[in-house]
């Protein structure tokens, strides 16, 4: 009966003959048993909602779209429940720290005895890591995952006793790889050995893992299937989605029981786990698979690569990371003979490319400002801000300005508040901001002199004209990130212009303490390092949604920060010309194309009795105004997919 199902499934895959039998395999002695033999595959232990071919269908859809999948009760109670019997038994026995590429490991260390957060142990490593990263050098590849600034720390541990291997078993046989190939569109034959990364992970306090795609090798399509019970939010440990949350709250994915999370690892598919938090109570205990692709074609100009993904954009979806750059870097298509193909082979490599290195408009970078003598600068760093971008500002203030404020800030007598923050936003159980902040009523008198140019009238009235907004006044919160300090993605709830002000100088990209840009299309693009005197402009709303890495624990600098906003009032002109605004009142769908400034106006300046006294006229520009809104408060398409 169960073949017959796989094959109504399937399409008609039928299980290797040689992994048909029904021997028994494996019997848990742990409670509760569960019993598996050489032909159970994922089918038998998945819940029965998850095979119903229309949300086989929504699954296939959403993944080949680039989105996360998640699936709430995903495998049948007793198969969870035996799961975790395994993970709860057993100690993850490596704790495992990344780094910049380079790989850190403290091998069969009981997690208590702190591992890394041992004080000897950590000055051990911080010697390492910062003489690793003084030897190593950057590998010059058009494509390298190892992005600058990647931090990893958690606990695994490689399973290989008996029902470990059974578990490996059920998700490596051939039916599971058919089935996860069926919806990924992704090739997961891979061998055993080759084909599957088994691991069970445990992210104890403080671990996390800082924006990242998993797009590497021939990585195929990832599972992570959360077996914590009780798990609260607050916590920390939440799996985020970055790819292009169109809100803080919709990237958040708690690790709730039983719960599985799949996506393909692609040059977009960037995701964090935030930090779990000190006065976490319970074990966030997690079951990793890593299906592979084994490419049994080799990859050469004789074979028609350029129809196997050429044909369109979710082609795309297709390559592994090794695949693309095999085309990006390595193809030749002047390997090609026929004049025809040898042109196809070189769209294929552009496109490749392309989808590597995606144009991203989300970011604007002034490498040599000089903004009050140069009018076009301003323009388009106007433009950028009412496009809802962000604008860095490389050497922003005067050099000796800059130092002044950094000297104040490192005053021995400034008194520091500890604060941590939680939840920021009520609809954000997962966010968390810790840090060391100052005031108003606790600055120094040369701290207060020395920001006071930042709150003057002249610097307000250039501020708004950066912006066509009105600004009535700043709110100033100088700060600095110690070890283990962070803030969760989160975004603004009102309209703001937010100012960060990176003061640090000499600091290095492994130590933390990044603003990351989540709307940013690369992982390696989400990531602005500290930089001395280094300014980031953007508008504060739902969709601009941005973090601060952990800084690591063998950071030897202080990552220091004066952050703040200046509040918008109304909009000096009108943004949308009466043409446009006609053809909108028509035609409302047009709203998606519209930037952030020209959205807020129509939602909150537009006084429609002035504009018009027909009353039908007045009916459309009030809904017109209603969807506004709108799409101010849930801007962009979620990428988040959930059963």
């Amino acid at each position: 009966m169960r073949l017959i199902l796989l094959a109504a499934l399937l399409g008609g895959v039928a299980a290797d003959d040689s992994t048909c039998g029904e021997t028994p395999l494996a019997r848990s002695t742990a409670s509760p048993s569960i019993e598996i033999d050489s032909s159970s595959n994922i089918l038998d232990f998945l819940n029965e909602k998850v095979l119903e071919e229309s949300v086989l269908a929504d699954i296939r859809t959403n993944l080949v779209a680039g989105k996360v999948v998640l699936i709430r009760d995903a495998f049948k109670l007793e198969f969870a429940e035996w799961a975790h019997s395994l993970l709860h038994t057993r100690e993850a026995d490596n704790h495992y720290l990344s780094t910049d590429g380079g790989v850190f490991t403290t091998r069969n260390t009981p997690k208590e005895a702190g591992a890394f957060y041992n004080k000897t142990r950590a000055n051990e490593l911080t010697w390492e890591i910062n003489e690793w990263e003084r030897k190593s050098r950057d590998r010059d590849r058009f494509y390298d995952p190892n992005y600058p600034g990647h931090n990893t720390v958690k606990h695994y541990t490689q399973p290989t006793f008996g029902e470990a291997r059974a578990m490996r078993d059920v998700f490596s046989h051939n039916v599971s790889r058919e089935f996860m190939s069926s919806i990924s569109g992704r090739k997961c034959d891979g061998s055993d050995g080759l084909g599957l990364g088994l691991k069970f992970m445990e992210y104890s306090k403080g671990d996390h893992s800082n924006v990242h795609t998993d797009f590497r090798f021939d990585w195929s399509t990832n599972l992570i299937w959360y077996l914590s019970k009780d798990w609260k939010p607050e916590w920390g440990g939440s799996f985020y989605w970055a790819n292009s949350p169109n809100s803080a709250a919709s990237g958040y994915l708690s690790p709730a029981f039983n719960s599985l999370v799949v996506f393909v690892p692609t040059v977009a598919s960037t995701h964090i786990v935030t930090p779990v938090r000190d006065d976490a109570e319970g074990r966030r205990q997690t079951v990793a698979f890593r299906y592979q692709s084994t490419e049994s074609r080799p990859f050469s100009t004789a074979n028609p690569i350029e129809e196997w993904y050429g044909r369109n954009k979710e082609d795309m979806m297709k390559l592994t990371a090794t695949q693309a750059e095999w085309i990006a870097s390595r193809m030749n298509p002047g390997n090609a003979t026929n004049l025809a193909r040898r042109k196809k082979l070189e769209e294929l490599k552009v496109s490749v490319r392309n989808y590597l290195r995606p144009f991203d408009d989300s970011v604007i970078i002034i490498e040599d400002p000089s903004l009050t003598e140069d009018e076009e600068l301003l323009d388009e760093i106007r433009q950028n801000l009412l496009l809802g971008n962000l604008v860095v500002i490389e050497d922003a203030f005067k050099p000796e300005y800059a130092k002044h404020v950094m000297r104040a800030l490192n005053d021995d007598e400034l008194k520091w508040s500890r604060e941590v923050v939680r939840p920021y936003h009520a609809d954000v159980p997962g966010h968390v901001t810790q840090s060391n902040t100052l005031d108003k009523t606790s600055h120094a008198d040369k701290v207060r002199e020395a920001l006071r140019p930042l709150d003057h009238t002249t610097s307000l009235e250039f501020f708004s004209s950066l912006i066509e907004h009105q600004i009535a006044s700043a709110d100033l919160r100088p700060s600095f990130f110690d070890v283990g300090d962070y803030s969760n993605p989160q975004s603004g709830n009102s309209d703001e212009l937010a100012f960060i002000w990176h003061l640090s100088p000499d600091y290095k990209s492994s130590w933390g303490g990044a603003l990351m840009w989540l709307k940013a299309k690369m992982a390696k693009n989400k990531y602005f390092h500290q930089s001395f005197n280094t300014l980031y402009l953007f508008i504060s709303n739902k969709d601009s949604v941005h973090a601060v890495s952990p800084v690591a624990f063998w950071s030897k600098g202080k990552c220091l920060t004066v952050s703040g906003s200046y509040e918008l009032g109304s909009s000096k002109s009108q943004q949308v010309n009466d043409d446009h605004l006609s053809e909108l009142a028509e035609m409302p769908e047009g709203l998606g194309e519209l930037s952030w400034a020209q959205k807020r106006w129509l939602a909150r300046d537009m006084d429609v009795m002035t504009l018009t006294k027909d009353t039908y006229t007045q009916k459309q520009l009030h809904s017109l105004k209603t969807q506004a809104e709108e799409q101010l408060q849930n801007p962009g398409e979620k990428q988040v997919f959930t059963i």
